[in-house]
């Protein structure tokens, strides 16, 4: 009987000090991962657009392109579909990263297979986005440059 007693207090102990622990756990930020620094973060592609927005003209490249997207059919589509992907996918990874890495690989296999770049960039898509970029170049340069306001 007096050997049980010390193993309940123990055992009591462990579980307030684990209690304690995951309180702790869940209360604090998740540390900084060296997956912060991936291109598809948000800081990293905040970065690289201002840096690009100092280029000339590629903030009018930027503001066509961006038109010609949000007119396209499948953009809502492939919207919600980054958007499952993005939060479905990580769990999957940390459960299944061999069959993970099987499909991707599957993937590019089709992807080389289908070879997309030799369909993808025909003439007629250029024939429609050039239309736009051209007339979204001359709004651009139809603007009157900001002036500070002096009053």
């Amino acid at each position: 009987m007096t050997q049980t007693m010390p193993r309940i207090a123990h055992a009591a102990q462990r579980l307030t000090r684990s209690r304690v622990n995951l309180r702790q756990a869940l209360r604090a930020q998740p540390p900084a991962t060296s997956a912060d620094d991936t291109p598809l973060n948000g800081a990293t592609a905040l970065a690289w657009m201002a840096i690009l927005h100092k280029v000339p003209g590629v903030d009018v490249v930027i503001q066509a392109l961006q038109a010609w997207w949000i007119q396209q059919p499948l953009q809502p589509a492939t919207a919600a579909t980054w958007d499952a992907l993005k939060e479905s996918l990580p769990p999957v990874a940390r459960r299944h990263p061999v069959a993970l890495l099987a499909a991707t690989a599957a993937l590019g296999g089709l992807l080389v297979v289908s070879r997309p770049w030799r369909w993808a960039f025909k003439p007629a898509l250029f024939a429609a986005l050039l239309p736009q970029l051209l007339s979204a170049i001359l709004v651009a340069r139809a603007k009157p440059p900001e002036t500070a306001d002096l009053f």
